[in-house]
């Protein structure tokens, strides 16, 4: 009896110290995506860390987080690009975001990525494209809102969208900066206990409320 359940401790053991290091080593292997994306400049960079993440995307196929990133990355690579082979990015973010939708649907992150990559298809030529694709970032903004109101990167987004609409059209830095200013409120309580979650999104509010306030001050000494 004693030797069954010793052998019986043993197996769990073995289980859950297997268990432990797999999931060590998904972390791991995240981290070091991240780090690429961290570090992210150009459209080479972003398209460089996308394929780190499909990688690890390739092996993990339940989880959509590795998806998730590898379609932010090809979004951000496309925003840089800003050119009809953009769409060409596009399209291969929309594949991950598919995928991704399919593992963990109603998800603000998701939402919130969706319209990214919306602005990036709107970047291309955004006066021919601005009504087609503001209807989409918009209902994605607010799906992203309606998920997770206390999401950073929710209010962050609507601000991105707000600031780079014309002022003729109700856009505008004026109007972007209430937005920004929330988004980094928000930055600052939002945390999280899962290091590979996403948490991008605060120094790009911080650089566009200075823009915001540098436009402000340079119109009023017009």
């Amino acid at each position: 009896m004693k030797t069954n359940i010793f052998c019986i401790i043993c197996f769990v053991s073995i289980v859950a110290s297997f268990s432990l290091t797999a999931q060590s080593a998904y972390d791991i292997k995240m981290m070091q995506a991240q780090q690429k994306l961290n570090s992210s400049k150009t459209e080479a960079d972003y398209n460089a860390a996308a394929d780190l993440f499909s990688e690890i995307a390739s092996s993990q196929k339940t989880k959509w987080l590795p998806f998730y990133y590898a379609g932010l990355c090809k979004a951000l690579a496309a925003i840089k690009l800003k050119t009809k082979s953009a769409d060409i990015l596009c399209n291969q973010a929309d594949a991950f975001i598919h995928k991704c939708d399919s593992l963990n649907k109603d998800n603000a992150e998701l939402y919130i990525l969706k319209s990214l990559n919306f602005s990036a298809r709107l970047n291309v030529n955004p006066a021919a494209r601005a009504m087609k694709y503001n209807k989409q970032i918009h209902h994605a903004n607010e799906m992203a809102l309606k998920l997770d109101s206390s999401n950073p990167r929710v209010f962050l987004q609507k601000a991105q969208a707000v600031y780079y609409t014309p002022e003729s059209f109700g856009g505008g830095a004026k109007k972007a900066l209430p937005l920004y200013e929330v988004a980094l409120e928000k930055f600052k309580a939002y945390k999280s206990d899962n290091s590979v979650m996403p948490h991008w999104g605060k120094d790009i509010a911080e650089k566009m409320i200075d823009e915001c306030k540098a436009k402000l001050l340079q119109s009023s000494k017009k």
